[in-house]
């Protein structure tokens, strides 16, 4: 299958496949479109648009004075899913991308035909008294990260070697997705991922707000969690399933990026969600 890197304005995606069914697929945290590749080839039937969200891969940085706000990943959705102009969209997320989804998914749910969520689901909710401490912790770090320069590497492998001491998945996997976050400067390497990433955030909801988000998750909403995965995972379920309308949890073999390790299950689980809501 043949896959199309193209750009739209400053976000940068991956397409593939073809079809009368859009798949719009986002990424989880520092990681890009390359997540999506291997369940982009096993369902070339469906018309894929990965995108790197702002900061991630290959799509531009914010600008200089500006950070890297949950909500903000919702409107680069919209503003993507607007210049395809197509009426309708399947969406899959992992991860951040799943919590992305499901906040554009409750804000346009007219948009939305199915929600595919991988590790990810609800929000990360502040409780209300914690919320200044939240911002206060965002600022200061801010402040201290004004003057670290951008780092580089002397191989491609020192970088591959850092992901995997924090990551719970293969050395394939881990080049697969940092081979679209590196660049190549004379003979050393950087990551094109912005610094301000893995800045604290300074907003988040509280938990009134993410069940908000839940009640307005009206599309048909798969969760697919990992046996292995993050604990936060399930605990997010079992807090706020009661409140999404139309809901289905299923487990796959494999740890946080189980998308990866478990592809061929997780593509036929895909697959019966489009089919079943097209």
């Amino acid at each position: 299958m043949n896959l199309i890197d193209a750009k739209c304005d400053d976000l940068a995606y991956q397409s593939a496949g073809q079809g009368d069914e859009v798949m719009i697929a986002l990424h989880g945290w520092l990681d890009n479109s390359n997540s999506f590749i291997s369940l982009m080839r096993q369902l070339p039937e469906l018309d894929w648009y990965a995108l790197d969200f702002p900061g991630h891969g290959k799509s531009k940085w914010r600008s200089h004075d500006a950070h890297y706000y949950f909500v903000d990943y919702a409107n680069d959705v919209h503003r993507f899913v607007s210049s395809l102009g197509v009426n309708k969209i399947h969406l899959v997320g992992h991860s951040m991308g799943a919590m992305v989804a499901q906040l554009f998914c409750a804000c346009f749910p007219d948009k939305v035909k199915s929600l595919t969520l991988i590790e990810g689901f609800a929000g990360l909710a502040t409780p209300a008294n914690e919320v200044p401490t939240q911002l206060k912790n965002a600022i200061l770090q801010r402040t201290r990260n004004k003057r670290k320069q951008i780092k580089y590497f002397n191989s491609k492998e020192e970088i591959i070697e850092k992901r995997l001491a924090v990551s719970d998945f293969t050395r394939d996997i881990a080049y697969l997705l940092m081979s679209r976050n590196i660049q190549a400067i004379s003979d050393k390497f950087r990551l094109t991922t912005d610094p301000k990433l893995t800045h604290h955030s300074g907003l988040r909801f509280v938990e009134q707000q993410v069940i908000e988000i839940c009640k307005q998750t009206t599309a048909p909403t798969l969760l697919i969690a990992a046996r292995s995965g993050y604990a936060m995972v399930k605990e997010n379920y079992n807090q706020f399933k009661d409140y999404v309308p139309n809901m289905a949890y299923v487990e796959v073999d494999g740890g946080h990026h189980c998308h990866l390790e478990s592809s061929r299950d997780v593509a036929q689980l895909i697959t019966r969600q489009v089919m079943q809501f097209s």
